[in-house]
């Protein structure tokens, strides 16, 4: 890439300096893979040791969070850009001109570090700022905002789940009532007693938290039917501004490297010897600091150089990790793998068994252990292959994250339906 960029260093200029089109796509693209590349590489050691992995599996996002926050903040601090723009050679520049309001923004943000404002002067030209300039609004748009997003479609998705599972009780309320006053016999008395039982008042505290209560039940339906559209409307301003970017109507990628005043840029020689230079500088004040005698110091030395040399080659490790894993998605899809496991089907896993003080299961195959009634709309756990009633088996995972025989972890993720011929 050093090659490269020399040769391109004879031709410098505006266009040289600004990066296609394919190149910030590549870009966005390594980093959309590496996401479901360690998932799967947790998921699978997870299978392995479900009781010890289980809170790894649970916390996976906001552990992505905090290595993408190390990653990249090293790589803000150190290249100017993020792993995925210097692994494609981009930095990041702020553009402080044109309009006043930006000027005052930058001036609004502060550096992390070492707490001096951004010099920012009312100019028509671009500045290049060092990399802590930028690095707090660079951060937020880099970890904060696909944490935040991950999050809200996981929340959307649970309250359409939710609004499903209740849809389905409503329409299944009928049927199971006309089942169960036709199976149990009807007492006269209670049958002629009319009045309901007298209601005790509601004191002020359980008023509040009922009042509370539709009130989140307003936002989480108002949240529910607004962020589709919300959705939809961002997803329309990213492909406003990458056609924009596309046909040279716009210097700025996405909306929110136009609101930050973000632009990206190709590295040049100057960026190349910049940038050993700080590294220089960053590994003599890393030498400095824990120099001397001591196991302490030492142990302190050698862990300092394992992470900075983490940190510095993971933008080659990474992509060779989603590299392995596409691989592996393209093997298990196409006939290789089918003709290289052409082998005798193995016999079913043992039953799971129940555990102690864990529900039992009917005696009648064909009745639900949660409502001792016959299954209606039958459904499957994949953690232990027992059947109940959906909604039975939905209600009881949402409250519980468990099998309620077996109780091995699960999630309603992995609740099966079964559909027989008549359905």
């Amino acid at each position: 890439m050093e090659a490269h960029l020399a040769d391109m260093a004879l031709h410098e200029g505006g266009e040289m300096e600004r990066p296609s089109f394919f190149e910030l796509v590549a870009g966005d693209g390594m980093m959309a893979m590496l996401k479901p590349a360690l998932r799967h590489i947790l998921t699978v050691l997870a299978s392995r040791r479900p009781r010890s992995l289980r809170l790894l599996d649970k916390l996976f996002d906001e552990m992505f969070a905090v290595f993408m926050l190390v990653t990249q903040l090293h790589y803000l601090k150190t290249y100017g850009a993020s792993m995925s723009e210097n692994f494609y050679g981009l930095k990041r520049v702020l553009w402080l001109g044109e309009r006043t309001w930006r000027v005052s923004l930058a001036r609004a943000f502060r550096r992390v570090f070492d707490g001096k404002l951004i010099n920012a002067t009312p100019v028509t030209r671009l500045q290049e700022m060092p990399a802590n300039a930028a690095l707090s609004r660079s951060l937020f748009l880099i970890v904060v905002l696909p944490y935040l997003k991950v999050k809200l479609d996981r929340w959307h998705n649970f309250l359409k789940r939710r609004s499903g599972a209740a849809t389905l009780r409503q329409q299944e309320l009928p049927a199971r009532l006309g089942r169960d006053n036709g199976n149990r016999p009807v007492d006269p008395a209670a049958s002629s007693s009319t009045s309901p039982p007298p209601s005790s008042p509601l004191s002020a505290r359980a008023r509040l938290r009922a009042r509370l209560w539709r009130l989140l039940e307003w936002a989480n339906g108002l949240f529910e039917g607004l962020y589709p559209f919300l959705h939809f409307a961002g997803e329309g301003a990213f492909f406003v501004y990458q056609l924009a970017y596309l046909f040279g109507h716009t210097r700025y990628y996405t909306p929110f490297h136009h609101l930050a005043g973000l632009e990206l840029r190709r590295v040049t020689v100057n960026d190349l010897i910049a940038q050993r230079q700080r590294r220089a500088k960053r590994e003599l004040q890393l030498r400095l600091q824990h120099r001397g005698p001591g196991i302490l110091r030492m142990l302190r030395r050698v862990l300092s150089n394992v992470v900075h040399t983490s940190l510095e080659y993971s933008k080659f490790v990474l992509p060779i990790t989603i590299f392995f894993f596409k691989f592996l998605e393209w093997w298990y899809s196409s006939d290789h793998s089918n003709n290289a496991m052409a082998l005798p089907v193995p016999p079913p896993p043992a039953r799971p068994p129940r555990l102690n003080g864990a529900l039992r299961l009917h005696a009648d195959p064909a009745v639900c252990a949660l409502c001792l009634a016959p299954r209606t709309n039958p459904a499957v756990l994949a953690c232990s292959g027992y059947a109940f009633c959906y909604p039975c088996i939905h209600k009881h995972v949402q409250l519980h994250g468990r099998c309620p025989h077996t109780h091995m972890p699960t999630s309603v993720e992995r609740i099966i339906k079964i559909y027989s011929t008549g359905q």
